[in-house]
C-alpha cells in the first residue's frame, strides 16, 4: 500500500508545481497588460498635452497677428 501511495504524492506534487507555474504565468500576463495600459495612457496624455500647447501657441500667434492688422 505504501508503494501505491508514493506515486500519488509525486503526481500531486507535480500537479501542484504545474498549477503554481500556470498561476505565475497568469499573474505575469496580468501585470504586463496593466503595465502596457498605463504606458499607453501616459503616452496618450503626453501627446494630448503637446497638441494642446501647440494649439495655445497658434492661437496666441493668431491673436497677435489679428491685433497688428487692425
Amino acid at each position: 500500500m505504501a508503494s501505491t501511495q508514493l506515486p500519488e504524492r509525486k503526481r500531486g506534487a507535480a500537479v501542484s508545481a504545474f498549477g503554481k507555474k500556470v498561476l505565475a504565468a497568469v499573474v505575469l500576463l496580468a501585470v504586463a497588460v496593466l503595465a502596457i495600459r498605463i504606458l499607453v495612457g501616459v503616452v496618450a496624455g503626453l501627446i494630448s498635452t503637446v497638441l494642446t500647447a501647440v494649439v495655445v501657441v497658434a492661437l496666441a500667434i493668431a491673436a497677435i497677428w489679428a491685433v497688428r492688422r487692425l
